[in-house]
């Protein structure tokens, strides 16, 4: 019988098989070897992964930013507007109707709720 002296790939001893293409000394060896492989490329798919999600977040951010500077691009075009008889820019009318309405919303709101409390308290006191 011939027997074969090699090297174990995992363990790094030396070992004697009885057959030539043999790589692990023992069945442990080679299941530890196994799960040091998946390891490795289980880490590696991760870190690809990684590396993928920040080239995306990078993409997003840079098409943030220049949506940002449309928008900028935009607002700068759109407070330049002006009438021809009037030298104020279109956008201050609507948001001084804006303002208006907000300020006459927020009035009617107060209004009620404290109707609504004397209201509540009325009904609490006759009780």
């Amino acid at each position: 019988m011939i027997s074969h002296t090699q090297l174990c790939l995992h363990c790094k001893y030396v070992f004697v098989s009885k057959r030539s293409d043999a790589k692990y000394c023992s069945t442990s060896c080679r299941v530890l070897a196994c799960i040091e492989r998946q390891k490795k490329y289980w880490q590696e798919e991760r870190e690809k992964q990684k590396r993928y999600d920040e080239e995306q977040f990078k993409r997003y951010q840079l098409r943030e930013q220049q949506k940002g500077n449309q928008v900028k691009q935009n607002e700068q075009n759109v407070s330049s507007i002006s009438i021809q008889n009037n030298e104020e820019p279109i956008i201050s009318d609507a948001v001084k109707d804006l303002q208006e309405w907000i300020k006459t919303s927020f009035e009617n709101l107060k209004r009620e709720n404290q109707e609504r409390t004397e209201k509540e308290n009325k009904e609490h006191h006759s009780i």
